[in-house]
């Protein structure tokens, strides 16, 4: 059970007093707490330091889970020990300074925990804390399309510091920039660890495993650069790890979403084509009945028909959050087919996409009745026969056509939502 504070300072007054001359002594009174796992000076007594002198005595008390027998007040900057006026406390230590030289070091289990100067106008030398790595104020781009390479700066103590805002691509390097106080660098393990697709954000958990190591004292902090690629669609993860007493101990994770890469697109669109369906009829003339186009095909007429495009990205594979590159790179060969009668038309020609939409043109090839070649018969031409007799035959013929309509996916998410099936993909 941890004594009271008021028993801990009963303890050390009396310990005071009867360690301490006749004669008037100057009192000055620290207290060692553990802070975050490590003994440290009380920030409310460490303004004793400043006020030792060669008449001071110095008082030590040791709080909760500090024991007072692991202290040490080494005086010449740590060459020659002060002995402690008592030893029968665990809780307290009693030092007389008149024969010290300057520095005075105290320790705790051999770790500096703060030195000072005996003098009236002393500044007192806190000692060094845990080397706290931090990032450079001038972190470069964190990604760069060209190259296709995503970059996270993150410490060895779990803190991310920059991550790349674009959308990761599956075809991206991810490099991993750790900093960390230099003889923790041959330690750390980064590797690859994901292969599933979860929609999310950009995470880092775990450090205590670090937090500890932290408190090793080097001197300059390091970078370790690892470059990982090979992520699968999904979320990528990225974990790291230290080895220690050669085991490997994961302490932390970085997350994030991986988009695929598309080799196309399909699309659903409304041609409006010049290749309309051909058929024939009779008209009366002067010199007889002449043959001439059918009702709903007279010269000049068009008609709309819908049709499925495939549009290959032929710039190379892409995003389709980020989209291409540059705006020319929208513009592509595309290649269609009519939803009915699939067998007589095909499309072809070029496209541009922009927001999931689509405009093309090019030509129509379709399969199409004609006058007979045989027959010699033109438009125009006069026939004796019934317009049931008019010799016919089938051909290919190419016309123009434009188009416009919606990426599949985005035309299948209208149609659902339309019929009341709910969103796609759900």
């Amino acid at each position: 059970m941890t004594a009271p504070a008021w028993v801990t300072s009963f303890i050390a007054a009396t310990l005071i007093a009867t360690a301490s001359p006749a004669s008037a002594q100057q009192v000055k009174t620290i207290q060692l707490l553990v802070i975050n796992g490590t003994v440290e000076i009380d920030k409310s007594t460490e303004g004793a330091l400043k006020e030792l002198t060669a008449s001071t005595q110095l008082n030590i008390t040791c709080a909760a889970k500090v024991d007072c027998a692991a202290v040490k007040v080494m005086s010449a900057g740590g060459a020659v020990e002060i002995q402690p006026a008592n030893t029968s406390s665990s809780s307290a230590r009693v030092y007389v300074l008149k024969d010290a030289v300057n520095p005075i070091v105290i320790t705790v289990q051999g770790r500096e925990v703060g030195r000072a100067d005996l003098g009236t106008s002393a500044t007192p030398q806190a000692a060094p804390g845990p080397l706290i790595c931090r990032p450079p104020s001038d972190i470069p781009a964190t990604y760069d399309r060209r190259a296709n390479r995503a970059t996270f700066w993150v410490s060895h103590i779990g803190n991310i510091w920059a991550y790349p805002e674009d959308q990761i691509d599956e075809n991206d390097d991810v490099e991993v920039v750790v900093i960390a106080p230099e003889d923790l660098l041959p330690k750390i393990r980064v590797r690859r660890t994901s292969t599933t697709r979860v929609v999310g954000g950009i995470t880092i958990i775990g450090d205590q495993l670090f937090r500890q190591a932290a408190e090793v004292r080097s001197q300059r902090c390091g970078t370790l650069k690892v470059v990982l690629s090979d992520f699968a669609p999904g979320e990528g993860t990225v974990q790291i790890a230290l080895i220690e007493q050669d085991k490997e101990i994961p302490t932390g994770t970085v997350s994030f979403s991986v988009a695929p890469l598309y080799d196309g697109y399909l699309s659903y669109a409304a041609v409006y084509t010049d290749a309309t369906a051909r058929t024939f009829k009779l008209a009366p003339s002067p010199d007889g009945n002449i043959i001439v186009p059918g009702e709903a095909t007279q010269h000049g007429d068009r008609e709309i028909r819908f049709a499925v495009f495939y549009t290959p990205f032929v710039w190379g594979k892409r995003e389709i959050v980020k989209g291409p590159d540059a705006w020319y790179h929208r513009i592509n060969p595309t290649f269609g087919i009519t939803i009915s009668e699939l067998a007589e038309h095909f499309l072809y020609g070029a496209s541009f996409d922009f927001g999931g939409f689509t405009v093309a043109g090019g030509l129509h090839s379709a399969r199409q009745t004609i006058l007979s070649p045989d027959s010699g018969l033109q438009i125009g031409d006069v026939f004796a026969g019934a317009a049931t007799a008019i010799p016919t035959a089938t051909d290919w013929t190419h016309k123009g056509f434009v188009a416009a309509g919606v990426d599949l996916r985005a035309a299948v998410t209208l149609f659902k939502s339309a019929l009341g099936v709910g969103k796609f993909g759900q």
